[in-house]
């Protein structure tokens, strides 16, 4: 026992012997964070646990840096987005703080520690040589966006307007990752605020836009395409707009457009709707620039999508009234192979239907479709004193126009009970019409839609 006591003993003095020894071993600078005034400094670590752990403390302490480099906003067009969007302000944050991340090549790696579970790396960046490596690239970028500002301005002046909103909102590529700067440069011996300038030259040209409808009002059929295709014309001041992308979409009712495209050489563009399948008796559908379209899209960045979008943007609206599908029902509802003196199916169908923007007319003649509804009840043997009856009911739908058949359905065994038959047939008769109204209704809507 004695023996053992002095063994354990001996191995604890040991251990802590050890233990004080690797932690005198610990560099000053993991204990006390070193400072310097001319350096970003950051230290990382990581548990040798992980495989990658060299790696991940030296992205650890290059994430440090990054965090000490400040982001100011001093771009006042900025600043009016960002009013108008915040979305814009975390956007551009968060792009900055990747590209400072991604641009810490000259990171220099002062010292590292390690011991058997941890490893410890110390990093510096001058301050000095990150701002000129800055500078340098954004000299770069504001060249480059110049360039392509300059043949926006040529292609301004030579009324190519779809071109120059184009180039104009390249422009802002090059630049993207320096929007929260001022960015001030000469451009034609005069001295201006880059993105500035880009942004009021693209809002400018916008604002001269305009697009006209060559008929303010259409008339069409629910279920069927508009006879007349809308027409769009795009001037810009007395200029025919060419290649200038439009886009259409229904704001009230809905319906199957055609592809959206440009305007032709004439500054023209023409749009169809191959079928209207909203009810609504009055449906709007609108026209406007599709500015995205004007900027490619292997170039797209969060950043500038969301400037190109707080962009006004010229648009107009056409008015299409709609009338509703003509319904002539043709209704033969037996009981036990006698007609029946009030249907039950008929109302419910009419119910349903006018529901969406259906309407029903006495005579044949005059009616866009046809359903043709036969009903009819079989007894069953009696139970207990209760009389059960089914119900069988088909429907077919014709096309008054070209006589084809454009929908049918049925359903069978429909159970009715009651203490006399006559009564359970008509029960029979009501469940198959609230069964169409469910089953079956909603199935031939979505097809004449």
């Amino acid at each position: 026992m004695n023996i053992f006591s002095k063994t354990l003993s001996i191995i604890i003095v040991l251990s802590l012997f050890i233990f004080s020894l690797s932690s005198a071993e610990k560099p000053l600078w993991i204990e006390n964070y070193p400072y310097n005034s001319d350096y970003y400094i950051g230290i990382g670590y990581s548990t040798k646990s992980n495989e990658d752990y060299e790696n991940e403390a030296r992205n650890n302490a290059i994430n440090e840096i990054a965090s000490q480099i400040e982001i100011n906003i001093s771009s006042e067009t900025i600043h009016k987005l960002i009013e108008k969007n915040g979305r814009i302000d975390e956007l551009l944050k968060k792009q900055i703080q990747t590209s400072t991340k991604q641009s810490l090549e000259q990171v220099e790696i002062v010292d590292k520690h390690e011991n058997n579970n941890e490893y410890w790396v110390y990093c510096r960046l001058s301050k000095e040589e990150y701002k000129r490596q800055k500078q340098i690239k954004l000299d770069k970028a504001i060249n480059n966006s110049l360039d392509l500002f300059a043949r926006a301005r040529e292609s301004e002046k030579e009324n190519s307007i779809s071109k120059a909103l184009s180039q104009y909102i390249e422009s802002l590529k090059p630049i993207e990752k320096y929007l929260n700067e001022p960015l001030e440069v000469n451009f034609s011996n005069q001295n201006i605020l880059l993105f500035n300038e880009i942004y009021t030259s693209i809002q400018d040209i916008l604002n001269n836009i305009s697009l006209n409808p060559k008929k303010a009002q259409y008339s069409a059929k629910m279920g069927n395409p508009l006879k007349e295709s809308i027409i769009i014309d795009a001037n810009y001041n007395i200029t025919k707009i060419s290649n200038l992308p439009i886009n259409f979409s229904f704001i009230k009712g809905s319906g199957e457009l055609g592809l959206n495209s440009k305007t032709d050489n004439s500054g023209k563009i023409v749009c169809r709707i191959d079928k209207i399948t909203s009810p609504d008796k009055i449906q709007i559908v609108k026209a406007e620039i599709d500015i995205m379209n004007l900027y490619p899209q292997y170039n797209q960045s969060p950043v500038i999508v969301a400037v190109v979008e707080s962009f006004k943007i010229p648009i107009t609206k056409v008015i299409i009234n709609v009338e509703g599908i003509t319904v002539f029902i043709q209704d033969t509802e037996k009981n036990f192979g006698k007609e029946v003196d009030s249907p039950a199916i008929e109302p419910i169908i009419k119910e349903k239907l006018s529901d969406y923007g259906f309407s029903f007319v006495k005579s044949i003649i005059e009616a866009d479709i046809m359903i043709a509804l036969e009903a009819d009840t079989r007894k069953g043997n009696k139970y207990e004193g209760m009389c059960p009856a089914f119900a069988d009911v088909s429907i077919s739908v014709i096309n008054m126009r070209s006589g084809e058949e454009i929908f049918k359905d049925k359903i069978f065994n429909v159970k009715g009970f009651h203490s006399n038959y006559t009564n359970a047939g008509l029960k029979a008769l009501q469940k198959s019409a609230k069964r169409i109204s469910i089953e079956i209704l909603p199935k031939f809507v979505e097809i004449i839609k």
